[in-house]
């Protein structure tokens, strides 16, 4: 298929498949070889532009984290657009964390498997038990948030963490 790109390319002539037919004006060829191009490239797995805009899903963790990599590999393998949302270079609002912890609650939004969870005191534990001061700490502390939450645009949790059979099911539905 792409040598029969460019050799149309080369040519200066563009076969528009649906009508059979071809395409000699310089505006028009050039319209096409940019369409064709593109399509190239999508059809590869290659984007040629910015796609955060037309981001469906936002996956929200730490770029280095193990959990996160096996997120990104399977969403990449997939071919799944997102917008990816680094704790690390910017905290989440406080208005995020809460719908977070109103659509999932606060025990599954709150990484308690972690390093950061296990080096907190014992009075910075008390205080992830309330939602007010829980969302004051993992604002302090963004490494507590569970990795990965991944949600629509419009903000609905779509899922938690990575279980590659969750996501299966989560995909086929989208």
């Amino acid at each position: 298929m792409r040598l029969h790109h460019v050799e149309l390319l080369l040519r200066k002539q563009v076969v528009l498949r649906a009508k059979n037919l071809v395409v000699t004006q310089p505006i028009v060829v050039l319209w096409c070889v940019c369409v064709s191009v593109l399509l190239l490239y999508i059809s590869d797995n290659r984007m040629l532009f910015n796609v955060e805009s037309y981001a469906v899903l936002i996956i929200y963790g730490i770029k280095n984290c193990s959990t996160m990599k096996k997120a990104f590999d399977y969403l990449d393998q997939a071919g799944v657009v997102y917008q990816f949302f680094d704790y690390k270079k910017q905290i989440p609002t406080a208005e995020l964390l809460q719908s977070w912890t109103d659509q999932l609650g606060l025990e599954v939004v709150i990484n308690t498997r972690g390093t950061t969870w296990r080096k907190l005191t014992d009075e910075q534990k008390n205080q992830a038990e309330s939602i007010d001061t829980a969302i004051t700490l993992l604002q302090a502390q963004p490494s507590m948030i569970k990795r990965p939450i991944i949600t629509d645009a419009a903000g609905t949790v779509v899922l938690v963490g990575f279980d590659e059979t969750t996501y299966q099911a989560a995909l086929i539905k989208t």
